[in-house]
């Protein structure tokens, strides 16, 4: 179910993707052809980029794809890496909760709050801060997969 949830969002951030792709295609288009451009191209694919962020992260942590750093695990032995991966994991999970928790917080503050993001639209700040949860929160779960994953390992 868990993977399931991680593909259906890996789709929508290629379809965030393409969206992206699509509207800077179309405003190079009206900008050489009729010196014109899309005034909202610019912050809607910020939009994008920002949910694709969130909504493809744990998919990556799951493919081995999220950004890691692997020069001190070259240096050392089999067993140090075992227990420097399992340390990895868990203080990677306690972060994502705790981001998690602030980020649910910070929307429910924001939306009490009435909070908005405005530039050329005006948008819920609320609706900022749960896509952020929902993005920690499925690392979270991921984290958690792999850490189990690990202990069970011997």
């Amino acid at each position: 179910m868990f993977k399931r949830i991680q593909k259906l969002c890996v789709e929508l951030a290629l379809w965030m993707l393409v969206g992206m792709s699509v509207i800077v295609f179309v405003d190079i288009i009206l900008r050489f052809f009729l010196r014109r451009s899309l005034p909202w191209g610019v912050e809607v694919c910020e939009y994008f980029i920002f949910g694709l962020t969130y909504l493809a992260a744990s998919y990556l942590l799951r493919e081995g794809k999220h950004v890691r750093i692997e020069i001190i695990e070259s240096f050392i032995k089999e067993t140090v890496k075992k227990r420097l991966e399992k340390c990895r994991e868990f203080i990677g999970l306690l972060f994502c909760i705790v981001v998690c928790i602030i980020s649910i917080e910070a929307a429910y503050y924001s939306y009490k709050m009435k909070l908005k993001v405005t530039r050329i639209y005006a948008v819920d700040k609320y609706i900022f801060l749960l896509i952020i949860a929902f993005g920690f929160s499925m690392l979270a779960l991921e984290f958690l997969r792999k850490l189990i994953i690990t202990l069970r390992q011997k």
